[in-house]
């Protein structure tokens, strides 16, 4: 049984960024109000984690963790 995704793949893309959803989520739940420097950091150590070897973008990652600190929705 071959478990490997093809990595341009529709599907495997669509789980990627489930994965980077849930992920923000999870740290806006437990981090919202915190400073910016260390909600980015939590979330980018965790992705790098959990998607070892593949980029995200982490402009969009470091404006995630502004409004997150500040307590705005993220979208």
């Amino acid at each position: 049984m071959n478990t490997a995704l093809d990595r341009d793949s529709v599907e495997t893309l669509a789980r990627i960024d489930a994965l980077v959803d849930g992920v923000v989520s999870t740290v806006d739940l437990e981090m919202r109000g915190q400073p910016a420097s260390m909600v980015y950091e939590i979330l980018d150590a965790t992705l790098q984690r959990r998607l070892p070897g593949i980029p995200v973008d982490e402009e969009r990652l470091r404006d995630a963790a502004a409004r997150i600190s500040v307590g705005l929705p993220i979208g």
